[in-house]
């Protein structure tokens, strides 16, 4: 199967414990998928240039670049496709800081940390089936 067959999401995060344990349950949730992860900006942003993925999760404050680390992420993404689903997570912005950056980065959705992982199994699956319902119109 090769990289334009396979469907991926990619989860971005520099919290290792977290990033590790959301990886787990997604490959076990949704194992049609490959899930790769990244723990910078620089890896991620590389992923992206690399492979075509069906949904983007990410951190907004990614330590090891400036707090808005994830709009970096964002604008990768939206530069290689328009259309894919990114979600936005952080814990530490207030929601009205949350939605405009939401809107900033195009980030179709925002999970609050720490957050349930029904709650963010439940996102990914009502976002990757709105995208796949547009890329087959």
């Amino acid at each position: 199967m090769n990289n334009k067959d396979t469907k991926r999401i990619l989860v971005v995060d520099d919290e290792k414990m977290l990033l590790d344990i959301t990886a787990q349950i997604l490959e076990f949730k949704f194992p049609d998928y490959t899930i790769d992860t990244a723990s910078s900006v620089e890896d991620a942003v590389a992923l992206i240039g690399r492979f075509k993925y069906d949904l983007i999760m990410t951190d907004y404050g990614i330590r090891e670049s400036t707090d808005d680390g994830g709009q970096h992420v964002c604008e990768a993404a939206r530069s290689k496709d328009q259309k894919v689903p990114i979600i936005l997570c952080t814990g530490s912005m207030t929601d009205i800081d949350a939605v405009d950056t939401v809107l900033r980065c195009c980030a179709e959705k925002y999970i609050s940390k720490p957050f349930a992982m029904n709650d963010l199994i439940g996102t990914i699956s009502e976002l990757l089936r709105t995208h796949q319902s547009l890329a087959t119109v």
